[in-house]
């Protein structure tokens, strides 16, 4: 739902650029009262699933910007590759463990 959810329907990054738009924002209402202007949404992918969507809001008014989304962008691939080589690595050594653990079992 929302931007958040827009960003994990079509795993890619997303922003909002008039947060007080009931048709971009879900919650306009409420980031009209909280001040809130515009977001941004990035997915943070392992490998083609997205774990987790990140969402920043701003108070200020900004104008979109193709070269700093795209150098977001680019951070968030990065980050998003760095987090699967950590998931994959914690996925191994959880597996080892349980294997030592059942082959300690069956030993004793």
């Amino acid at each position: 739902e929302g931007l958040p959810g827009r960003t994990l329907a079509m795993r890619q990054s997303q922003f909002v650029s008039r947060a007080s738009d009931q048709g971009q924002f879900v919650r306009a209402e409420q980031a009209q009262k909280a001040g809130i202007t515009c977001g941004y949404a990035f997915p943070l992918l392992r490998g083609e699933r997205v774990d987790h969507v990140l969402s920043f809001l701003a108070v200020d008014s900004r104008e979109f910007s193709y070269l700093l989304f795209g150098a977001v962008q680019q951070l968030f691939k990065a980050l998003s590759a760095i987090h699967s080589e950590l998931c994959d690595a914690w996925d191994r050594e959880v597996q080892e463990a349980a294997a030592a653990a059942s082959a300690a079992a069956a030993a004793a």
